[in-house]
């Protein structure tokens, strides 16, 4: 039996919420760091889709899958749910070490704040 190791990034449909600075209910998200840096993100249909494709190659298929639907940073994720949307979103950004200090207090994930 062969292996692939599959990196999508982050799956869309499970990463825009609270556990990742996102609270699209309040119209506010929250970045660490910095709101300019992109990620990548990849659609379940899409990493299915990769899924089977390297599947069907049998032992001539990958070691390893890299990935990539989208990439696009908070900034750029907020300016494209207040054109769809039609809400304001203001976007927060929360310093690095002040973020990693707390996490590290809490003894916790801070992420869903």
């Amino acid at each position: 039996m062969q292996t692939c190791q599959v990196f999508p990034g982050l799956i869309l449909e499970d990463t825009i919420g609270p556990w990742c600075g996102f609270y699209p209910d309040e119209g506010r998200y929250v970045a660490v760091g910095s709101a300019d840096v992109g990620v990548t993100f990849t659609a379940f249909g899409d990493i299915a889709r990769a899924v089977i494709k390297a599947a069907s190659l049998g032992k001539s298929a990958p070691k390893q899958l890299h990935l990539g639907g989208d990439t696009k940073s908070m900034n750029e994720i907020a300016a494209i749910m207040r054109r769809v949307g039609g809400r304001d979103i203001e976007v927060a950004v929360e310093e690095l070490e002040k973020y990693k200090a707390a996490t590290l207090a809490s003894g916790g994930d801070l992420a869903g704040k």
